[in-house]
């Protein structure tokens, strides 16, 4: 997700432009209705990825969560009418409050 168009110049190789070109391709995919709003966060020993801005129309939020053995989950926090709209604080709240489980 860190890629971006500056990656991709014309001295490199056509196989890392290539690479690069699709990973581009891939992020844009990625992203909620084309939303801009990208944030990488670190909380101890999780890593997240937060697609979407909380208190921005559609008010949906992606969370894509890895822990230190790379086990991925997905959390996605939407809007219901007439409900209460999460701020960025609860969010992180949430996020610092996860704890990976081990797995014998």
């Amino acid at each position: 997700m860190a890629e971006t168009s500056d990656n991709v110049k014309w001295w490199k190789t056509r196989r890392q432009n290539a690479k690069d070109s699709t990973l581009l391709t891939v992020k844009g995919l990625m992203l909620i209705d084309g939303s801009p709003h990208f944030y990488v966060m670190e909380y101890g020993k999780i890593c997240a990825v937060q697609q979407g801005n909380p208190s921005i129309a559609p008010y949906t939020v992606d969370l894509d969560l890895f822990d230190e053995t790379d086990r991925h989950y997905q959390i996605r926090l939407g809007h219901r009418t007439g409900g209460d709209v999460l701020t960025q604080p609860d969010i992180n709240a949430l996020i610092a409050s996860l704890k990976p489980v081990s797995h014998p």
